[in-house]
């Protein structure tokens, strides 16, 4: 049933939760939610709670939660379409279906317009008009060519305000148009989101542009560093993947894919002729995209950063591809290196080197993230084994092949230095039984993280329950400040809805995929934990989590000063250490009141 999202929120904004919910449960109020008996599992304490404000319901028992349209579906075990059809007549809404054709129409006009919007970003760069100099300049400091700009079409956006609104008018297109294509602002539609910014159209499988990821080229913190298109017809971001459509042929022929982190690092290995190359849009691998590249390849190597954040990504990614049958490897570069700095510093040649050292090797995903996690813990310390073995049965129970699986607990075994009938006994009988879940819930998730990303995630937990005070935290901390792949995730869900004009909490658990992230913002919505002394608690934290971050960034640029030989780049290190210095003293100066 093709029906628009704004019929859906109308839906929503006239059917009262509380009224719904009522008809299968008895509910109290207390204070501003409404308490009862959860109608999802036997439950004889009070543990499910209703937010009329938010349109959200939540079982501390069970954990299911969600809008108006996921209750109706649990309780009466039906469709979307059929809770839908349900609540619209509830809420006195015609609905109409939206035919194929007229759909068909504005994905036209989207794919149209994105192209010819693609070329003119294009066009600015490779003229250096209004300003484009400085991207241009940007684009050769990190050794691009020329072709590999016109391969992927790579532009400039200006910054002056207003001017490709004006422009696209004159054109012929309409404002109503201008206002869905994903270019412009909710808040201020004359305000292009990609304003002074390098451009990265996103093309799909067939060559057409279906959304533009940014990078700012100002120092300006208070602005996120990347963003990509909001979400449109024709682009959804856990579907896309950026450089799909320059590297297919590649992936075809080699039946392989390199998944790599960012925009530059697609770029910089195609330039270095590794052509079989991909990258998600900001966000983790998701399995919808595993399962495009299962299309053309059934050899995954995986090619994130060596830090922590990085392994953590390798080892989520790697369990999506055991989970659709591929095979997941491992490419590493040394510590605080990427693909697009490794070209910058040391040539092509040495990239291409390294990367086809690894084709060559196949590291399988959990021998690497094994080694890792082996080496960065003390296995003689009861805790830290038990955590290293919980893990990595979480990642053997996502694997189908008994054999595979056996050569796995074979391995555990020799590196934990634990019985193998042992380590299958208790995988067995416990990890499987107890429900696998269990092992990645929130507690569990933040059980075994370092403080600084507790604090992260105590930062969002409370902005989950009072959203509004994200317009406050971004004015001075921005994606590069977090460490944790939840904290980094949610931030850029309260961005993009915040440039969207829509805070509601309801809009951004609908575009999350991952369950245990949707329960945590569902927990963090409903825990009361945060109705006092909110704004505070949010801003100490967010402090904290900034101060922390320019300290490691004042010690990096130390130990780059400590190294560096070339007079021009101390003098350039020492002005930013300066700069991070006095920022540094400001916002402590803030922290303790003067």
């Amino acid at each position: 049933m093709g029906v628009s999202k704004e019929i859906i929120n109308q839906i929503k904004d006239r059917i009262d939760i509380v009224e719904i919910v009522g008809e299968y449960t008895q509910l109290s109020q207390k204070g501003r939610r409404y308490f009862g008996i959860c109608p999802f599992h036997s439950d004889t304490d009070p543990s499910f709670s209703v937010d009329r404000e938010n349109g959200l319901f939540y079982c501390f028992g069970c954990h299911k939660g969600g809008d108006v349209f996921a209750f109706l579906m649990e309780a009466e075990r039906i469709s979307f379409n059929e809770a839908l059809t349900i609540l619209a007549e509830k809420a006195s809404i015609q609905i109409r279906n939206v035919s194929d054709a007229y759909e068909r129409n504005i994905e036209k006009s989207l794919e149209d317009f994105n192209t010819r919007t693609a070329k003119l970003f294009n066009y600015f760069l490779i003229n250096g008009i209004s300003g484009a100099e400085k991207a241009l300049e940007y684009y050769q400091s990190r050794n691009l060519t020329t072709d590999m700009i016109n391969k992927f079409m790579l532009g400039y956006c200006p910054s002056k305000k207003g001017w490709l609104f004006n422009f696209l008018l004159k054109k012929g297109f309409q404002k109503d148009f201008l206002k869905k294509c994903g270019l412009f602002s909710s808040k201020a539609p004359d305000y292009c989101l990609f304003s002074d910014r390098l451009v990265f159209p996103i093309f799909n499988t067939r060559g057409i542009v279906i959304g533009f990821g940014g990078r700012r080229l100002s120092d300006n913190s208070k602005f996120p560093k990347y963003i990509n298109s909001p979400e449109t017809g024709i682009f959804k971001k856990k579907n896309s993947l950026y450089g799909l459509y320059q590297s297919i042929d590649e992936i075809k022929k080699t039946n392989s894919v390199v998944i790599v982190e960012g925009y530059f690092d697609v770029i910089a290995l195609h330039q270095a002729n590794v052509k079989n190359v991909v990258a998600p849009l900001g966000t983790a691998f998701t399995i919808e995209q595993a399962n495009i590249l299962k299309r053309y390849a059934s050899d995954f190597f995986f090619l994130f950063d060596s830090d922590s954040a990085g392994l953590e990504a390798t080892y989520k990614a790697g369990i999506i591809a055991e989970k659709i049958g591929v095979n997941p490897y491992c490419i590493s570069l040394p510590l605080g290196e990427d693909p697009a700095s490794v070209l910058e510093k040391k040539g092509g040649d040495s990239l291409y080197s390294c990367v086809i050292e690894h084709f060559e090797k196949k590291i399988d995903v959990f021998k690497y993230i094994l080694e890792k996690y082996s080496k960065n813990t003390i296995l003689s310390i009861r805790d830290t084994k038990e955590a290293v073995i919980k893990k990595m049965f979480g990642y053997i129970s996502s694997i189908k092949s008994s054999v595979r699986r056996e050569e796995f607990f074979e391995l555990l075994s020799n590196v934990i230095k634990i019985p193998i009938t042992v380590l299958k006994d208790d995988f067995y009988k416990n990890f499987i039984n107890n429900d696998i879940k269990s092992f990645s819930s929130i507690n569990s998730y933040l059980k075994f993280k370092n403080s600084k990303e507790k604090d992260e995630m105590f930062m969002m937990r409370a902005l989950c329950s009072h959203p509004v005070y994200f317009k406050e935290i971004r004015k001075f901390i921005n994606i590069d400040d977090l460490v944790s792949d939840w904290g980094r995730r949610l931030f850029i869900l309260f961005e993009e809805s915040y440039r969207t004009g829509d805070m509601k909490m309801e809009q951004i658990i609908d575009a999350i995929e991952d369950s245990d992230m949707k329960n945590f913002i569902l927990d963090s919505i409903f825990s009361e934990e945060f109705d006092t002394n909110t704004k505070k608690i949010i801003m100490d934290t967010a402090k904290k989590i900034k101060i922390n971050s320019l300290q490691e960034s004042i010690a990096e640029l130390t130990q780059k000063l400590n190294m560096e030989k070339d007079d021009e780049n101390l003098k350039k290190l020492l002005e930013e250490q300066m700069h991070l210095q006095e920022e540094l003293r400001k916002l402590r100066g803030k922290s303790d009141g003067r």
